[in-house]
């Protein structure tokens, strides 16, 4: 797997599944959680999709942003193991565009660390989206 959070093509989600999960089989770990953030049909104001465009305005500054908070994060809610993966560009409906994987010892703050990461995600300045 390699390091960066953010990636131009799709998300290979069964290699990224496969990849974090036999890393996370070593006994460390008592609780693994997956996220897959994947293009809805409606959007918030509940107009239909056709179109999903995820945009980098500054990719160095987004993946540093994004490297950082996984570290933070990891470290405050001392997890084992922490995947984000982020697929910039346009999406078909139902296509997956974020992944995460967490692992700690116990499940304790598995699902708060996940829903930071999303947060962290969907409010960075330098992550864009365009519905149509």
């Amino acid at each position: 797997m390699n390091n960066n959070v953010i990636t131009f093509k799709p998300l290979d989600i069964l290699n990224l599944f496969s990849e974090f999960i036999s890393r996370n089989l070593d006994g460390r770990s008592g609780a693994v959680l997956i996220y897959i953030g994947v293009v809805r049909r409606y959007s918030d104001k509940r107009h239909k999709i056709s179109k999903f465009i995820l945009n980098v305005n500054n990719l160095d500054k987004a993946e540093s942003e994004f490297k950082r908070a996984v570290i933070r994060i990891k470290d405050f809610y001392e997890l084992n193991d922490v995947c984000l993966k982020c697929s910039i560009g346009e999406h078909n409906i139902g296509e997956p565009i974020v992944f995460i994987g967490v692992s700690a010892e116990t499940r304790m703050y598995l699902f708060e660390a996940v829903r930071e990461l999303v947060n962290m995600v969907k409010q960075s300045s330098y992550i864009s989206k365009h519905e149509e």
